[in-house]
C-alpha cells in the first residue's frame, strides 16, 4: 500500500475530515485500418470529496473551514496522481463521500456538472486536479470504460485458413490472397441464404469438427476469443452476418443467432 510522505501526513494531520473506512485465441488486430473510435455515451469514474462546515449536503460531522478543505483537497490531489497509487484509498481513507465506482453519463445528475465535465475529459487512468463546487471540493480518477451489451453471444463461423496461418490443417496450401478471396466468396453465399450457413461451414471451414457442428461454437463469453473475432461477435445483431474478419488462424465469416 503506498503512503504518505512525511510532509503530507502532517498537513493533513491537522484537517478534520471523516474517514469510511473454442476459438483458440492469440492476439491480432484487424488488419483494415479502423477508424478512430466514437467518444463514449459511458465512463466509469471514482470520485472523492472534500466537504466543510456549510457546504451543501455537508454532514454535522464535518468542521473544517472552506479554506483548509481546499487545502486539503489540494494535497490529496497531489497524492492521487503519485505513480501507482490506488485512488481507491484515497476514496476509502479521506473522501466526505461513499468510496463507489460510478457509471456516468453525459449530463449525469448525480455529480455537479463541472465534475461530469471534468470526467469526460480525462482519459483512462488519469486523475483531475480538485474541482470547487458548492458541494465541496471534488478529485476524479477514470477508470476502464465499462462494457456495455451482452456479456455472451451465441455463433457459427467459417473459417478459411491458409498456409501461414497458425494451426493450419496439414496440406494446406492456399495463400493469404486466396484465402480472404474464399472467405468472401463463403460470406456472399451466406448473405444471399443465412439459412444454408451450417452448410456452408460443414463444406468449406477448416475449423476442426465444423463438418459435424456446422461451425457452431455455441456460447462464446467475452474475453475468450482474439480480440478481432470478439469485436465483429459482439457487434453483430442477432441473425446478422458479420464482414470477413482475419485472425492468426485464418480469415472468419461470423453469424450471430442469439
Amino acid at each position: 500500500m503506498s503512503r504518505f510522505t512525511p510532509w503530507l501526513l502532517l498537513a493533513l494531520a491537522g484537517c478534520q475530515g471523516t474517514v469510511f473506512s473454442t476459438v483458440r485465441a492469440p492476439d491480432l488486430p484487424y488488419v483494415e485500418h479502423e477508424a478512430p473510435p466514437a467518444p463514449p455515451e459511458v465512463i466509469a469514474v471514482r470520485v472523492a470529496l472534500v466537504s466543510y462546515s456549510g457546504a451543501e449536503g455537508a454532514p454535522p460531522s464535518v468542521t473544517r473551514t472552506q479554506e483548509d478543505a481546499a487545502d486539503r483537497a489540494r494535497l490529496l490531489s497531489g497524492y492521487a496522481r503519485q505513480p501507482e497509487q490506488s485512488f481507491r484509498e484515497v476514496q476509502t481513507m479521506y473522501s466526505d463521500a461513499p468510496a463507489t465506482l460510478l457509471q456516468l453519463r453525459r449530463g449525469d445528475a448525480r455529480l455537479p456538472a463541472q465534475v461530469v465535465e471534468a470526467a469526460f475529459a480525462l482519459r483512462v487512468g488519469e486523475r483531475s486536479s480538485a474541482i470547487e463546487t458548492p458541494a465541496g471540493y471534488y478529485l476524479v480518477a477514470r477508470d476502464e470504460d465499462p462494457q456495455l451489451g451482452p456479456t455472451s453471444v451465441m455463433v457459427r463461423h467459417v473459417l478459411i485458413s491458409h498456409a501461414d496461418a497458425r494451426q493450419a490443417p496439414d496440406g494446406t496450401t492456399r495463400t493469404r490472397d486466396e484465402a480472404r478471396a474464399l472467405a468472401e466468396q463463403v460470406r456472399e453465399q451466406a448473405l444471399t441464404d443465412p439459412s444454408m450457413f451450417a452448410e456452408l461451414a460443414a463444406e468449406f471451414s477448416d475449423e476442426p469438427g465444423a463438418a459435424e457442428s456446422g461451425g457452431d461454437l455455441g456460447t462464446v463469453a467475452r474475453g475468450v476469443t482474439v480480440p478481432s473475432f470478439e469485436r465483429a461477435a459482439f457487434a453483430l445483431e442477432n441473425g446478422a452476418i458479420s464482414a470477413v474478419v482475419e485472425s492468426p488462424f485464418g480469415f472468419h465469416v461470423i453469424l450471430r443467432y442469439q
